[in-house]
């Protein structure tokens, strides 16, 4: 009997040590919980600061219920503050966004990120995954983005419109003076059908451009000219293929692209007109210029003649002044003047000019 008490009163012993051990266990394990808890917080009060620093919206959330546990400052301006969820705050909603990637970045581990136009303003969302238990949402406002990219779009589709509809040839090479594109009036210029036939073309091997203006170019210079432009040339040397033939006037200007400050061209800008109506216009106006002085010669000379022969009772000698006359306007520097009988022979010459001094 007394062994049984002793024996239990043994074991009440040992198992107040086993409770003391696991009473130690327990706090201790209490402890380090809560240091971890406190170390988490220290954490995320630390990316906090971090994000603070940031300039658009930035918070750290807890997945599935997306509760706020830590935003910056551009994020508690809007009320995104610790407690709430991100969806209340951000997007003014009862419930998450249905364009929310957040379910895609707790399933893969993966950042995700979309681009979307709500409630009158264009945002872009990123969502990076940050430990087991949260990740990290920013929000950007994109409007001004999204507005100088219209505003670049439709500038260049004004450009490709004056580009593609200018009654001037536009041809641009690159650095190397290699053809990158032309427009349509380029084509019909020089014969071409399509633009992947000319291609590569290069600039400073076309025959029609001089070594002048090539080295011109080289050295970051512009040049303009006009000049015959030869398709048999291009023929010749097999440049391309072209419907054109014969001789073409053209006026040229040639500008290299980024040759500032003595830094080599970045490209070359050409623009071609065919003036070769306006050539043969001037080349008509010329020749009926010539034309009319030739007549007005030819009038002075008739009324010197007459002159000649009204003021002169000698023959001999108003012959004389007409053959002067009539030899200033057809350039001869030798003649004669004779009599001639009813049959057209000669009779009698009365002088002879034999073209000396």
């Amino acid at each position: 009997m007394i062994n049984d008490q002793r024996k239990t009163k043994q074991q009440l012993i040992d198992e107040l040590a086993q409770l003391r051990v696991m009473n130690a266990d327990s706090m201790a394990s209490a402890t380090r919980h809560e240091e971890t808890e406190k170390e988490l917080k220290r954490e995320i009060q630390t990316r906090a600061a971090l994000l603070d620093n940031l300039p658009f919206v930035a918070m750290i959330l807890k997945k599935d219920t997306r509760e706020i546990v830590a935003s910056n400052e551009a994020a508690r301006k809007i009320g995104a503050v610790p407690g709430m969820t991100c969806y209340q705050t951000c997007a003014l909603r009862d419930d998450p966004c249905p364009f929310c990637k957040a379910p895609n970045t707790w399933d893969s581990g993966e950042p995700g990120e979309v681009e979307v136009y709500y409630r009158d303003t264009h945002y872009h969302g990123i969502w990076v995954p940050l430990d087991e238990d949260h990740y990290v949402h920013y929000i950007l406002d994109i409007s001004e983005q999204k507005e100088a990219e219209q505003a670049l779009r439709e500038s260049e589709e004004r450009f490709r419109g004056i580009y593609e509809d200018s009654p001037m040839g536009i041809e641009v090479y690159d650095v190397d003076g290699r053809l990158l594109t032309v427009n349509q009036a380029t084509l019909d210029i020089f014969g071409v059908t399509d633009v992947s036939a000319v291609q590569g073309f290069g600039l400073f091997d076309d025959p029609n451009v001089t070594d002048d203006v090539k080295a011109r170019l080289r050295h970051g210079e512009s040049a303009s000219y006009e000049a015959p432009f030869d398709f048999e040339l291009v023929r010749e040397q097999r440049l391309y293929e072209t419907t054109k033939s014969g001789t073409i006037f053209l006026n040229t200007s040639i500008a290299p692209l980024g040759a500032k400050d003595a830094q080599p061209p970045t490209g070359y800008l050409v623009h071609v007109q065919d003036i070769t109506e306006r050539k043969r216009a001037e080349e008509r106006v010329g020749l009926a210029f010539d034309e009319a002085l030739q007549r007005k010669r030819e009038m002075s000379a008739l009324l010197e003649a007459s002159r000649a022969g009204a003021h002169s009772e000698d023959f001999e000698y108003a012959a004389r002044g007409v053959f002067d006359a009539c030899k200033g306007v057809i350039g001869a520097t030798a003649g004669y003047v004779a009599l001639l009988n009813d049959d057209g022979t000669e009779n009698d010459v009365l002088f002879l000019d034999a073209g000396g001094a």
